[in-house]
């Protein structure tokens, strides 16, 4: 055998030892194992990490955590797999592993934070968005009066997906605006100067206006500054009066890109039909806003996990009136219901199964895999449809996550966004915690005010 072909074999072999490492459980666990973990105070979770070594754990701080049943003092201690970590007090921890005492493995930042309440949704929404600033979401050809063909913005660098924010220099908010900005620029016989957002860039482009067969003065783009749908509210807190809907972040339908938002907002919807599921053709909710309809609040970003704003009015939920919200680490495979509306404004409790329960590194609205198992449900919409986004799963009287996206050829199934997610990604946790500080010091400032006088 010549050496060429023993490199050859060896370099097989070792792709395929590098496979099956890859393949095993306790690779995987290791791959997916998170670089912070949250803790309600008073709670517990199991930290998914297999592996077959022993491993030693230290803390930069005690009273925090618990590891498997013993407190963390600083000191190394060895563990074993699988890994329990009790809360103690709240506060935040540094965790460091090693593998044998002598490889650093991993650290995790363990936060122990107070168990956040909401009221849970389910309340169908209309949804109106203001852009900012118009999206280009195609091209047309501009036939002048000598029938020459033009493509004035496509021929300057101007691409789908750019949101034009500007007309030499001045904000454009609309497509009227834009157009009357082009029409002057036209009959001046000057260019107009485009301001451009592409992504986290911002460019400028000079494109000069040509005339059409009926007199108007065209750039050759199809663009849009609004859009509108029907989705389910998934929480609003009442403290902060903030809610969050939809479940994962609203984007153009011709571009697929998200909608930069300037203004919105969210009214009351009803489900004039539905629209069933079937494999291969995802079912819909035909929403429709009647005259006795009333804004329920305004649109403030469009997150990767919904929409979010301030709510106007009172929204009550016929369930529940306050429940936890559930960190990821405490959802579990097994029953769950979800919060939905099949007709009219009537919410309703239907019965699902949480088939998986992602342990994810990164925030995501795939975390979740639900299967719906209510008969009465499927019978109305053959499973998941399009409309439902943002429906609240609650499991064991906690907030878990919301419904974002179907399975095309299984509509009885489809994904969900952990609450912790969207939580984290709505500002609700850091306006609390701001309050909560404010409200600390205020207390602090009369305590000593009272020492002085």
């Amino acid at each position: 055998m010549n050496r060429e072909l023993r490199r050859k074999i060896v370099g097989v072999i070792i792709a395929l030892m590098i496979v099956a490492i890859c393949s095993t459980p306790q690779f995987k666990s290791i791959v997916t194992f998170p670089d912070e973990v949250r803790l309600h105070s008073g709670s517990a979770a199991d930290l998914p990490l297999n592996v077959p070594f022993t491993l030693y754990v230290r803390s930069d701080r005690h009273g925090v955590v618990k590891l498997n049943g013993e407190p963390l003092n600083g000191r190394w201690r060895v563990v074993s797999s699988p890994i329990r970590l009790e809360s103690e007090a709240a506060g935040r921890v540094n965790l460091e592993f090693s593998l044998f005492g002598l490889i650093p493995f991993k650290s995790v930042v363990v936060d122990i934070i107070p168990t956040t309440y909401v009221v849970p949704g389910g309340q169908s929404i209309g949804v109106v968005l203001q852009a900012e600033g118009v999206m280009v979401v195609g091209f047309t050809a501009v036939e002048g009066p000598d029938g020459r063909i033009h493509h004035p913005a496509r021929d300057r660098g101007v691409r789908v997906g750019d949101v034009i924010t500007h007309v030499d220099g001045r904000p454009v908010r609309s497509q009227r605006e834009l157009s009357a900005s082009i029409q002057a620029a036209g009959e001046s016989g000057r260019a107009v100067t485009l301001t451009l957002k592409r992504g986290e860039q911002t460019l400028e482009r000079p494109v000069i206006p040509r005339r059409a067969k009926d007199g108007r003065y065209l750039l050759g783009i199809y663009v849009r500054d609004s859009a509108a749908g029907v989705g389910t509210l998934t929480f609003h807190e009442t403290t902060t009066g903030k809610y969050v809907a939809i479940g994962h972040v609203i984007s153009d339908s011709e571009t697929n890109r998200p909608i930069e938002v300037r203004s919105g907002q969210i009214i009351s919807a009803e489900v004039s039909t539905v629209h069933q599921g079937r494999q291969g053709s995802p079912g819909e909710k035909v929403g429709v806003v009647t005259g006795s309809a009333v804004v329920l609040g305004n649109i403030e970003r469009n997150t990767s996990f919904g929409i979010v704003g301030t709510l106007k009015t009172e929204l009550v939920n016929p369930y529940y009136e306050s429940i936890p919200v559930a960190l990821a680490l405490e959802v579990v495979e097994g029953p769950a219901e979800i919060i939905t509306v099949i007709s009219g404004r009537r919410m309703e409790k239907f019965r699902v199964e949480i088939l998986k329960a992602r342990q994810q590194r990164w925030p995501d609205d795939k975390g979740l895999v639900v299967r719906i198992v209510d008969e009465r449900l499927l019978r109305a919409t053959g499973g998941i449809i399009q409309g439902m986004s943002g429906s609240p799963i609650i499991q064991k009287g906690r907030l878990v996550g919301a419904i974002t996206h179907v399975f095309v050829n299984d509509p009885t199934r489809g994904y969900g966004v952990y609450a912790e997610w969207m939580l984290r990604e709505s500002g609700i946790l850091e306006e609390l915690q701001r309050r909560r500080a404010d409200a600390t010091e205020e207390t602090s400032f009369s305590g000593h005010e009272r020492k002085a006088s």
